[in-house]
């Protein structure tokens, strides 16, 4: 056999001796006519990650007939095992700051994880949509409220157009989000959240159109790792209204938390400032909200851990007035559970709280929002048997769980399936895995 370094057209660029014999090649042993022979090349003869060609000339011992022209060249490639030769561990190495998680609009992928659905709602959209409300009054003044996620190109902002326009609304709540200056979409962190929305309000007489009230709505939200309690802030911007509409006045906020008997709406505060706008008028206005979820509901207590996933839904109702008529309610909700489904038909920004606990510790109580990407960087100089460990998990598993650049993050494994995964993975009489765990689950806590 006669090797040589892989090059153009499938030909070798240079040849390489596998053996030190005078011609460097190699010449198996005999075997029976139609049986495949092999050679071993020796250590170090060929070097790991380089493409070489070989071919072939046979020799038949009995007549002692040489092939006269050698086989197609063909191609492989050396690939060697890992080196985990690892370094000596540093015991005094600081742990990454593991609290600053990257604020985001990447969402996880769907999950395997499973839940019971909350009591069911009159709910008609699907997930990412926000479904039109309308309301007829007898006069036939007709209101259609609807809402969209602001993409960045949806809605025309009103910056600088006066005084008013300056009158931003109050400072907020969360870190990275500017209602001044919206982002497009949903932005978050484990524990924050910044989302757009555009409003639209469409006011008709006797099916005839009469005008479209419109504004931007940034939404924050802020959870507690430590806690059931969940904070809201509701700021409605650049509020436009049409020469056809004399006024357009807002109603507070309206939050609805499922499931009804686990979470339950605290407070909602009336509008910072007059939430009332005539044409040319663009100022702001916002709204807090807070709600909870916790031992003191129906729901979870501290003595039968519980996991949830939260929805909720917040309408806002616009009321344009038309002269000479009434002054029409309509809710335009832009955030929504479908059919009350919290599994499947829940929005990307659903909350997942849990009480569970350590064992023979207190039972401690926090949220998060589940379809976030948390990352967890190891101290690779102090563990390093751990993180080579991860390492070797992530690049190569067919399915590279907790790979963030093959977006296959781990999901949180709830207290009923850790014994099933676990006898998969140890069986208890001793023998080899058989079965394949479920896939990308682990287990992830709220810190």
């Amino acid at each position: 056999m006669t090797t040589g370094v892989h090059g153009q057209g499938g030909s070798p660029k240079t040849q390489v001796k596998i053996s030190d014999n005078q011609y460097g090649v190699l010449v198996s042993d005999f075997v029976k006519s139609g049986s495949t022979a092999s050679v071993t090349v020796g250590a170090g003869r060929l070097k790991p990650n380089v493409d070489y060609v070989f071919h072939t000339s046979a020799y038949a011992k009995d007549s002692g007939l040489h092939e006269t022209s050698w086989s197609p060249w063909a191609r492989f490639r050396v690939t060697m095992p890992v080196d985990l030769t690892l370094p000596n561990p540093n015991a005094s190495a600081q742990n990454p700051d593991r609290s600053a998680q990257p604020y985001t609009d990447t969402m996880a992928p769907p999950s395997p994880w499973k839940t019971t659905a909350g009591p069911s709602h009159d709910r008609s959209v699907a997930p990412g949509t926000f479904g039109t409300r309308c309301t007829t009054s007898s006069n036939g003044v007709k209101v259609c409220g609807k809402a969209e996620p602001y993409d960045g190109r949806n809605f025309t902002l009103h910056r600088g157009t006066g005084a008013q326009a300056k009158a931003a609304a109050q400072s907020s709540l969360v870190s990275g989000c500017d209602p001044a200056n919206p982002r497009a979409g949903l932005w978050t962190t484990r524990f924050e959240e910044c989302s757009s929305f555009t409003m639209a309000w469409e006011a008709s007489l006797n099916d005839v159109p009469v005008g479209t009230v419109k504004a931007l709505v940034v939404n924050e939200r802020q959870l507690d790792p430590k806690s059931g309690n969940i904070t809201e802030r509701i700021n409605v911007t650049d509020v436009d209204v049409p020469a056809t509409i004399p006024a357009f006045t807002l109603d507070a906020p309206k939050i609805d938390c499922e499931p009804s008997g686990n979470c339950g709406v605290q407070n909602v505060s009336g509008w910072t400032g007059a939430a009332a706008w005539v044409p040319g008028d663009h100022h702001s206005v916002s709204a807090d909200a807070s709600y909870l979820w916790g031992p003191t509901l129906t729901g979870p207590s501290t003595t039968k851990p519980q996991v949830m996933k939260l929805g909720v839904a917040v309408a806002l109702q616009g009321n344009p007035k038309i002269p000479g008529k009434t002054v029409q309610t309509t809710p335009a909700v832009f955030m929504d559970v479908a059919g009350g489904d919290l599994e499947n038909g829940g929005a990307s920004d659903q909350i997942r709280c849990d009480n569970t606990k350590i064992i023979n510790k207190v039972p401690t109580i926090g949220c998060v929002f589940h379809n976030y990407v948390s990352t967890y960087t190891f101290n690779a100089a102090k563990y390093l048997q751990a993180s080579s460990h991860a390492w070797l998990i992530q690049h190569k598993l067919a399915n590279h769980p907790g790979s963030k650049a093959d977006s296959k993050p781990l999901y949180f494994l709830p207290d009923g399936d850790i014994s099933g995964n676990r006898t998969v993975i140890c069986p208890p009489d001793g023998r080899r895995p058989t079965a394949t765990p479920a896939p990308s689950t682990a287990r992830r806590t709220r810190s």
